[in-house]
């Protein structure tokens, strides 16, 4: 007996295996793949976000153009008013070493012009002539600094220019200041460099 039910609970387990052996496991998900309309809705999304960010571009753009153009308008407009500053001044009496509205030197002017207009220079032609930015001929703007030499090498001379290819100087005891012409013989051929001073970092 003891065989026999050895015999049946070999044939119940070798059932059992067949059993599970036909039972079908389920087989592994598949990745879901986007649909149609879900790629295109994310590559709209990606297409919006970059069009938003050119758009942001674009804006930061104009403004700084904007804010560009507002301030060489105002450096204009403060190089205009040095100009007619200097030309009120036309008449004064040049006194060697002279800063003030009784009298001035070339510097002395130049320094106490810009100064009126809230704009501090050294003293002397040759520490103005350091300052500013260089600009040429062709840039020359009301206001802008030109720088001669003449009674001595260097830049020992300058006035204001005015526009229009004139400047306003603190010349000699003769004329005070006066207006010269950079297109002169004499100061074409001593014109050593001009400098702009508004707006300019000193």
């Amino acid at each position: 007996m003891p065989c026999m039910r050895s015999v049946m609970t070999f044939a119940i387990l070798t059932f059992l295996l067949l059993i599970s052996m036909c039972v079908e496991t389920p087989a592994p998900k598949a990745w879901a793949a986007p649909v149609p309309n879900q790629l295109h809705l994310e590559d709209r999304q990606i297409l919006d976000q970059k069009q938003s960010v050119r758009s942001s571009h674009a804006a930061l753009s104009s403004r700084s153009l904007e804010r560009l153009r507002q301030a060489q308008a105002q450096k204009q407009k403060i190089g205009k008013r040095v100009a007619d500053s200097a030309a009120h001044f036309i008449g004064t009496p040049y006194v060697w070493g002279g800063t003030g509205p009784q009298g001035f030197d070339c510097s002395g002017f130049t320094q106490y012009i810009l100064k009126q207009n809230g704009i501090e220079v050294p003293r002397n032609s040759y520490d103005q002539y350091n300052v500013g930015q260089v600009v040429s001929v062709q840039e020359l703007q009301p206001g802008d600094l030109v720088f001669f030499t003449t009674y001595a090498p260097g830049p020992s001379h300058l006035g204001i220019y005015v526009g229009g290819g004139k400047f306003v100087h603190a010349l000699n005891p003769q004329k005070g200041v006066t207006t010269g012409n950079l297109d002169a013989d004499y100061y074409k051929a001593r014109f050593v460099g001009a400098r702009r001073v508004v707006g300019a970092a000193l």
